[in-house]
């Protein structure tokens, strides 16, 4: 893995504080999305190694929307918190996934100005806008991390690639929705050179 530069590694600690949400997000968050994201969210810190705790070979995952499943609004707001912070000092020291390089969106037909479908929180699809770039790349689950893809054999099965060559990978992109250029979080899944099933995971103007 390169080093970053410290211009770089500004960015990028930037780009680590943008992904989790906000107190404040949390707050405004409907209960079942809350619980959700806070599963999501252990369901990763457990899986890191670094939480401390034996799972005995159970789906750890499942274990974290176990423990959500009857907690309360508080509850689950100052887990989420307490994890976020955890999982920030392992983003920081690039510990808790791989950082890549930048997708650049061309203008051009062909390879070098490919674009990419992306789902909608509304179902629908948008494109990314032309002439920008993904930034904030970083694998955190699959090929080259201590995370599982749960879906890895779906992928497999579906595109016809290995499913421990999968890596599931997050950035920052702008698509463009209603005529407008929105800022967004976007997850998609990525091997052998193949990006498939990119989604909008969050507006950052919505924040």
């Amino acid at each position: 893995m390169k080093r970053l530069t410290p211009k770089q590694a500004k960015a990028t600690e930037s780009e680590v504080m943008e992904k989790y949400y906000t107190k404040k997000q949390l707050d405004n968050m409907p209960l079942e999305d809350l619980r959700h994201e806070t599963a999501k969210l252990a369901g990763q810190w457990y899986a890191s190694g670094k939480s401390g705790i034996s799972f005995g070979g159970n789906d750890v995952y499942r274990v974290a929307q176990t423990l959500s499943a009857n907690a309360s609004r508080s509850a689950l707001t100052k887990d989420y918190m307490s994890i976020k912070k955890e999982l920030s000092k392992l983003d920081k020291a690039g510990k808790s996934g791989i950082i890549k390089e930048n997708i650049v969106i061309g203008r051009s037909v062909g390879a070098a100005g490919k674009n990419y479908p992306v789902k909608l929180l509304s179902g629908n699809h948008a494109k990314i806008v032309e002439g920008t770039e993904i930034t904030g790349i970083k694998t955190f689950a699959g090929k080259g991390t201590d995370t599982p893809i749960r879906v890895a054999k779906q992928l497999e099965d579906k595109y016809k690639i290995k499913a421990e060559k999968w890596e599931k990978v997050r950035g920052t992109a702008y698509i463009r929705e209603n005529g407008t250029n929105r800022k967004v979080e976007i997850h998609w899944y990525e091997a052998d050179g193949e990006r498939v099933e990119m989604k909008v995971k969050r507006y950052f103007d919505e924040d």
